[in-house]
């Protein structure tokens, strides 16, 4: 049995999923975690956003820990 993960959306990812915090059982991996979201939001798949699990960017597939806290967000403009 996976254990729950928290899942932040920021910016237009909380229009897209009509929520800011979600909590569902750890896929297990960022891949199968992102699989999942596009079935249950399937405008995520047109959206670009960096996934951070517990304050560190994530830039390839890696294994969710237990009770991680994941982010997505929307691309940063500066200025």
């Amino acid at each position: 049995m996976h254990k729950q993960i928290s899942i932040c959306f920021f910016g237009q990812l909380t229009d897209i999923t009509q929520c800011n915090t979600l909590a569902i059982d750890n896929p297990g991996t960022v891949s199968l975690l992102q699989n999942l979201l596009v079935r249950q939001y399937p405008n995520l798949s047109h959206s670009k956003y960096t996934i951070a699990i517990n304050n560190k960017m994530v830039i390839e597939d890696q294994p969710i820990p237990e009770n991680a806290i994941i982010a997505l967000m929307p691309p940063f403009s500066g200025g």
